[in-house]
């Protein structure tokens, strides 16, 4: 019977380091959640945040499809980031543009400016 107790404390020792020890932690307005969690207002608990789609998370965030978490968002639209950088619309986030003109690419292609990648000629 005293391995039996020993297990159940084991194994609920393991769940607290698991899940940080912050799964089902209080919050209110004064005590926050971590940025993965969400505060219940009914239980005033903290639990793991899950999406499934972008109107889940917050305004500034998007929701992951394969981790089904909300992650910070750059951009949705290339003119959200600078001007030598294009958004990538699955990460969410800015990366530098391969190319902005034609001469930016080597010879024999052109600058896709939709991509902003260098493409062969003629491959359209």
């Amino acid at each position: 019977m005293a391995k039996y107790f020993l297990f159940l404390w084991m194994s609920a020792a393991v769940m607290s380091i698991l899940l940080d020890h912050t799964y089902g932690k209080e919050c209110d307005g004064t005590k926050k959640c971590y940025d993965y969690q969400y505060c219940d207002q009914d239980s005033k608990k903290c639990f793991i945040k899950v999406c499934y789609v972008d109107e889940e998370c917050e305004y500034s965030e998007y929701c992951d499809k394969s981790s089904r978490k909300c992650q910070k968002r750059e951009c949705d639209k290339d003119d959200e980031c600078y001007a030598d950088e294009s958004c990538n619309t699955s990460s969410r986030t800015c990366q530098d543009k391969e190319c902005i003109e034609d001469y930016d690419c080597d010879s024999g292609q052109y600058c896709h400016t939709r991509l902003w990648k260098c493409q062969e000629k003629g491959s359209f």
